[in-house]
């Protein structure tokens, strides 16, 4: 009876409207209780926004460290802006519901994802969702103003062609037109969402690394000519944005061109010892920035399912009320004891969810090269979750400076998603009964919704 209610396809979307409705609730609430200027460089995306509303242009680096940033994101928000004008509303809170919607692309996009890998196993995609619906990150970027959300978003929706149009098998040539449709969408989606963040442009190199594997394995021309087009298209979109960069900013590709003086040679970076280092007291007794050592691992984990930079709260509110009653952190801002104790729960949750995500990963990829039964779409996934990850470790070896928030989970949001998609498909596929699975992949989601509900729920 169990397995006949997990298949049903009425429990199914019963179990989606739910995740959903909750998470639009939580959403919408944030907005409400939480300022932008609370964020980080909450004022400066604030700022740049002004700047394109106010004076009709892009700010300068004088004005603003972050107008290096894609300008995408904020000519979208000031467009926004402008609607809410017309109806004559103008606050805050209207600029900052726009990631309410960046969500909902996000998930619909987890969803449609997680449906494909699995090949349709409706527990796999409900966990699949209900985890990005209320994985910190996620919900913190849904209540302030940030490009990450956005950026995050759009990796996340191109991948959605590349799986469905099958990029990377050659077409039967009744399905060659369909195949063209999907790879010019793909191609688009990834040129927009470089437009807000330069991190789409793992994305697009997993799928060229996907279609040059495609190439040796088969030596069909049309994976060459796949890439060529992706790279062709986006360099097209991007080419006002390079000029304009070079012109302004002697510049063309930088990680971080505020900080472009102090990078680090990756030989010889600060990082490496990050990377070989485990924090414990993340897990244990300090769970807020920052007490040693260096940690890469502790701070990824501890950043991502939970508040350990203490920016996602009302400080206000909390710097006012007595010292009895408040804990001072190491970024000078207070916490509550009541936070205290969910952020520890909340960080320690997230590393057994992490173990699981890991062990099915490895899992996956042992699977895959035992049976020699690789895809493309699984190379794909199994190469963009690999880059994304690689990509904040390059981050943080030619930035080292972690007291500067250079190590955060946001920049990668869209791996983590895609790495429990993955992770719960395996699962999936070793453990049969639906009982047992859901307790593996779902339950210590639900354990972490209760525990780390009181830094979800800003207060």
């Amino acid at each position: 009876m169990l397995k006949e209610l997990f298949a049903s396809r009425y429990f199914f979307l019963l179990s989606l409207a739910a995740i959903i409705i909750l998470a639009l609730f939580l959403r919408i609430h944030n907005i409400f209780s939480y300022n932008s200027y609370w964020a980080d460089d909450g004022g400066a995306h604030i700022a740049y926004l002004e700047t394109i509303r106010h004076d009709g242009r892009l700010p300068t680096l004088e004005e603003n460290y972050l107008a290096w940033h894609e300008p995408l994101y904020y000519l979208l928000t000031a467009l926004w802006v402008a609607v809410g004008a017309v109806f004559g509303i103008t606050s805050l809170n209207w600029s900052e519901a726009l990631q309410i919607l960046f969500f909902f692309i996000a998930a619909f996009a987890v969803e449609g994802i997680a449906y494909r890998h699995s090949k349709g196993n409706k527990i796999v995609t409900v966990f699949s969702v209900m985890a990005f619906s209320f994985f910190f990150t996620a919900v913190k970027l849904s209540a302030y103003l940030t490009n990450e959300l956005l950026a995050q978003a759009l990796i996340l929706s191109a991948v959605l062609p590349f799986l469905y149009g099958r990029l990377g098998e050659k077409s039967p040539p009744e399905y060659a037109g369909k195949s063209r449709k999907n790879l010019i969408a793909f191609s688009i989606i990834l040129g927009i969402a470089t437009l807000v963040k330069l991190t789409a442009f793992v994305a697009l190199g997993a799928a060229v690394l996907t279609w040059l594997i495609a190439f040796a394995r088969t030596r069909e021309q049309s994976f060459l000519f796949s890439a060529a087009v992706a790279l062709a298209i986006v360099g097209i979109i991007n080419l006002p944005w390079v000029v304009y960069k070079y012109h302004h900013f002697d510049s063309v590709f930088t990680i971080n061109l505020a900080e472009s003086g102090t990078k680090q040679s990756i030989v010889s970076s600060d990082g490496w010892q990050y990377l070989r280092t485990l924090n414990a007291h993340v897990f244990s007794d300090y769970p807020y920035w920052f007490r040693g050592p260096h940690s890469f691992v502790s701070i990824l984990i501890a950043d991502a399912f939970g508040d350990y930079y203490n920016l996602f709260g009302q400080a206000d509110r909390v710097r006012a009320l007595p010292d009895t009653e408040k804990i001072l952190t190491g970024n000078g801002r207070y916490t509550t004891p009541a936070n205290w104790r969910a952020n520890a729960w909340a960080i320690r949750t997230g590393l057994v969810i992490s173990l699981v995500s890991v062990i099915g990963f490895i899992g996956f990829i042992v699977s895959r090269f035992r049976s020699r039964s690789w895809t493309a779409n699984d190379i794909f996934l199994t190469l963009l979750v690999l880059g994304g990850f690689l990509s904040l470790v390059y981050n943080v070896l030619r930035l080292p400076y972690l007291e500067r928030g250079t190590l955060k989970a946001q920049f990668i949001l869209f791996a983590f998603p895609l790495l429990w998609i993955i992770s719960n498909t395996w699962w999936s596929r070793v453990v049969k009964r639906p009982a047992i699975l859901s307790l593996i992949i779902g339950a210590p989601w639900i354990v972490y919704l209760f525990l780390a509900w009181p830094i979800l729920w800003v207060s």
